[in-house]
Parts: C-alpha cells; sequence; structure tokens
C-alpha cells in the first residue's frame, strides 16, 4: 500500500524530548540522562541547526 511506513523497531531509538510548534524545535534534557544520551541529543540539535 502506498503511504505505508514499515518500521524496524531493532533500528529505532528513543533519545530525548522534542518540543516542537515553535520556530525551532527545542530539546529537551532531563537530569540523570547518560552521557550518550546527551551527546545523542546534542547531535540532534546540531542536525536541526
Amino acid at each position: 500500500m502506498q503511504g505505508d511506513i514499515a518500521v524496524n523497531s531493532s533500528l529505532v531509538k528513543a533519545i530525548s524530548l522534542i518540543l516542537l510548534g515553535m520556530k525551532k524545535p527545542i530539546h529537551i534534557l532531563q537530569r540523570g540522562y547518560q552521557i550518550n544520551s546527551i551527546v545523542d541529543m546534542s547531535t540532534m540539535g546540531v542536525l536541526d541547526a
């Protein structure tokens, strides 16, 4: 079917919260995140910039 998206859940990684609806997305980091989560979210911020 056209328009269907198949996602392999083994390839998907949840990183953090992203607040949408502003001029630019806001990346939200909470206390207690591990270093790799912070690096991943920083990478997302660089890509969105």
